[in-house]
């Protein structure tokens, strides 16, 4: 594909499958992103795609992604990215449960300083989660880089892909205003997600806790979680004075920037040393995105799942990452959610199940079985006409009554000739008192 050639396959999820390849021009290693071949055919996907491509490019920052190139081969578009190397911090999470405090400040500041120039690019991430943040290894440093800029809104352009009802983003991590009102988020929301991750990068838990996706929602609109003094003890004083104010319902009296929240978390500990400023670092391979489009309804509702390789059977009866582990499958079609994402970091999605074109689909079907009626039904009918005899009766010669008589006289009778000639064949005696079907001379 033009200057670029592809390796290996890295991974792939909801609208985009992930490749190892190499730049000839410049002798690099880059990542490229496809846009997978169901949403290739919908325009609102394309246009996703492609907005993704342009928010990220946007942001110019050592901790944030960068994206090289946009382009579209033989009707697939794709998006060139440099090539990391490390593990996400969901990953991190997962083996390590939570990471020391002085740890933590420091990839955090860094974490801080990317959505800040996220931010000042005027674009809004709106799916920041441990999955979508990457750990690069930088000369024995961990150098921070933000992922997946699938659902970014950018201040650019008009947002009219997101439509009412619709909500963007991965439930655990939503801000209230991203699960009330999506269409009214700010910058601030992704600060709240960065409070989310970060009250679970020290505590080892998740703030916000439900067995379905709507008393998440509920228990973040409450903003109802537990201490962080409780659950980790030895944190420093403070934690839960700077965490309930990271988790104000009211985006006003939140931290307004990065820089702002982490010189407060910094404080809590001011014996910890910081780590230095990291370097750029080498390539290396992102993991596979995991964007998430959900729509909230009733809470009886379950949510639904991207169906990626898998049927939708499989996805129900083994429930996404963000909102629970594996589990048996509940009739009373609630999802449970256990207290962490797994590594896999699956978010529910619009991302995208194809539609489902239904009604032209039955239309087509019945279409298809009317005219195979009709066919057999036609191709019955005149085998029988030549090839059954017809009953026997007694009188003369079976056709029209105004042809010659036959010998002897005897006339076909009247109503047995004209059900011939409906039939397009004539009926004769044959010779026994009765009639039989014959072609016409």
């Amino acid at each position: 594909m033009g200057k670029y050639r592809l390796e290996r396959r890295l991974g792939g999820g909801g609208m985009g499958d992930l490749w190892l390849g190499f730049d000839d021009k410049l002798r690099r290693r880059v990542v490229i992103k496809f846009i997978r071949s169901f949403a290739a055919t919908e325009p609102e996907l394309i246009a996703r795609f492609e907005r993704e491509a342009r928010a990220s490019a946007r942001v110019r920052s050592p901790y944030v992604i960068e994206t090289y190139d946009y382009g579209v081969d033989r009707g697939c578009a794709f998006i060139v990215m440099e090539y990391l190397e490390g593990e996400d911090l969901n990953r991190r999470l997962e083996r390590e449960q939570k990471i020391p405090l002085a740890q933590a400040t420091t990839l955090f500041t860094q974490l801080g300083k990317g959505l800040d120039a996220i931010h000042a690019a005027g674009v809004v991430h709106r799916d920041l989660k441990p999955g979508n943040i990457f750990l690069a290894v930088s000369g024995g440093d961990e150098l921070v880089k933000v992922l997946d800029f699938g659902v970014a809104k950018s201040s650019c352009s008009r947002d009219r892909i997101t439509k009412t009802g619709m909500v963007l983003g991965t439930p655990r991590y939503m801000s209230p205003e991203q699960a009330m009102a999506p269409k009214q988020v700010d910058y601030r929301t992704d600060l709240w997600s960065m409070a989310v991750i970060l009250y679970r990068a020290v505590t080892g838990q998740c703030p916000f806790a439900g067995a379905n996706i709507n008393e998440v929602v509920r228990h973040i609109c409450q903003t109802s979680f537990p201490r962080a003094s409780e659950l980790a003890p030895e944190l420093p004083p403070g934690v839960d004075a700077f965490f309930t104010r990271a988790f104000e319902f009211d985006p006003g009296a939140r931290f307004q920037s990065g820089k702002e929240m982490m010189e407060a978390f910094s404080a809590l500990a001011p014996a910890s040393t910081p780590w230095p400023e990291p370097s750029r670092a080498p390539r290396g391979g992102p993991p596979p995105e995991t964007s998430a489009i959900v729509r909230l309804g009733p809470p009886a509702s379950p949510p639904r799942y991207p169906m990626d390789q898998t049927t939708m059977a499989a996805m129900l009866a083994t429930p996404a990452n963000d909102l629970g582990g594996a589990a048996a499958p509940e009739p009373a079609a609630a999802v449970e959610l256990p207290s962490c994402d797994r590594a896999s970091e699956v978010a529910l999605d619009s991302r995208v199940l194809p539609p489902l074109r239904v009604p032209w689909l039955v239309a087509i079907a019945l279409l298809l079985a009317a005219a195979t009626v009709v066919c057999h039904s036609i191709v019955q009918g005149a085998s029988w006409s030549l090839a059954q005899p017809l009953p026997r009766v007694g009188g003369g010669r079976l056709g029209d009554a105004a042809r010659p008589p036959e010998p002897g006289g005897a006339l076909v009778d009247p109503a047995i000739a004209h059900a011939a000639r409906e039939l397009g064949v004539m009926a004769r005696l044959d010779g026994h008192g009765g009639h039989e079907a014959r072609p016409w001379p």
